[in-house]
């Protein structure tokens, strides 16, 4: 893995210290809270919903520190252990649409797949699903709840094709040489590693990462892995 720069170092650090002590202030005070309800004057306490409610708050903030911890470390590890082998390009990206975490409680952007023909890559399974969710993810995220976000795949010189698509604004002027740096985001949540992941991946894969906004808007991302 490439040396990171000081100033990745600081952008890593500023990161982490944002995603959480964010978490750890809502933990606090959702802590203080119940403890006052159980301690109200005049014999008052909070009910049994009140506090299940608290708790609630207190784990998915617990959950949102455990997965920046996680990205971190996953981060760190790549490419330490990579297994190759064979792999069927339609298996891998229904994998990876079944791994998507869907929200019930809101309207989210439609996601549809564009089906190539079938092909294989030599290269670590699970590294290449994991970077594939990622972009889902990414792209999901940045699109609008009536948007639509596509993945499919092609074959272009002996080289398979990984594009996904989405309905977002776009990469700004001023954040075009960023948006692969570790830890660079332009979201308030989120550690800003999984653009690099999957261009890590990629690379660890014989294969390259590309990017760029669409006319019609929104971005393409599109991972390059040589055929089997």
């Amino acid at each position: 893995m490439e040396p990171l720069t000081e100033e990745d170092l600081r952008e890593m650090v500023l990161r982490l210290a944002h995603e959480i002590r964010n978490p750890l202030a809502t933990i606090q005070s959702g802590i203080q809270l119940v403890q006052h309800l159980l301690k109200a004057p005049g014999g008052a306490a909070a009910s049994p919903e009140e506090i299940e409610e608290y708790l609630a708050s207190a784990l998915d903030e617990v959950r949102r520190i455990d997965h920046t911890v996680r990205d971190l470390q996953r981060f760190v590890r790549l490419g330490t252990r990579t297994a190759s082998h064979r792999i069927e390009v339609r298996r891998l990206v229904e994998e990876a649409l079944g791994r998507i975490a869907h929200d019930g409680a809101r309207k989210e952007p439609e996601v549809r797949l564009v089906r190539g023909p079938a092909c294989q890559v030599v290269a670590d399974f699970e590294l290449l699903a994991t970077a594939l969710v990622e972009l889902l993810q990414n792209a999901l995220g940045v699109s609008p709840p009536e948007g639509t976000v596509t993945v499919g795949w092609r074959i272009r010189e002996r080289r398979v094709e990984l594009v996904v698509e989405d309905d977002g604004p776009g990469v700004a002027d001023e954040n075009r040489e960023k948006i692969l740096r570790p830890f660079f985001s332009t979201s308030t949540q989120g550690t800003g590693l999984g653009l690099s992941v999957v261009q890590r991946v990629c690379k660890l894969s014989q294969g390259g990462f590309q990017w760029e906004n669409r006319q019609s808007g929104g971005c393409r991302f599109t991972m390059i892995l040589p055929e089997a």
